[in-house]
């Protein structure tokens, strides 16, 4: 298959995509690179379903995909590798002597609050021979209109326990 001719905006005049008037319109549009900034494009037919058909027959969903060109290609590459060791190390968290990863500490447990003090309600999650212990503000703006059960799974406050490991508002006491 060949690859995707690149095009450069230098009209200087904001791209406008077609409006749809029916749902099963076939559009020609242009897919922007990805990348803060590049005026660089292809072109292609996208239909009613998001389906995007560039001019030399490569398929994306356009629901799912982004398109970044050659140019910014490295640049993209490099990012995504120092995003997944970022991703690894709000997992695993070592620094926090934490004995379980993320993943662990949220697969199949529940949440137990255990006490409420000053706004703040403490639940406690067991994992195996460990206890973990997750601090929430519940005067905090996200919890205004949240009901607080004593009983949450685990994965339910996934969230709040990522926040609480950079935070030290999670913590293990067992």
């Amino acid at each position: 298959m060949l690859d995707f001719i690149e095009y450069e905006d230098t009209s200087g005049v904001a791209y406008t995509e077609p409006e749809r008037h029916f749902e099963n319109e076939v559009h020609n549009i242009r897919i922007y690179c990805e990348h803060p900034g590049c005026k660089t494009y292809i072109r292609g037919k996208e239909g009613y379903n998001g389906m995007f058909t560039a001019e030399t027959g490569q398929r994306a969903d356009l629901r799912n995909d982004v398109w970044i060109c050659n140019k910014h290609q490295d640049l993209w590459q490099d990012l995504k590798k120092a995003s997944k060791l970022v991703a690894d190390t709000m997992v695993t968290k070592t620094d926090n002597n934490m004995t379980h990863t993320l993943k662990e500490i949220i697969k199949n447990n529940d949440a137990l609050m255990t006490h409420v003090c000053e706004g703040k309600v403490y639940y406690q999650i067991h994992v195996g021979e460990s206890t973990y212990q997750l601090e929430i503000d519940s005067n905090a703006e996200e919890w205004k209109n949240t009901y607080i059960y004593p009983r949450f799974k685990a994965i339910n406050l996934m969230r709040w326990i990522r926040k609480g490991m950079g935070t030290d508002t999670f913590i293990q006491i067992k």
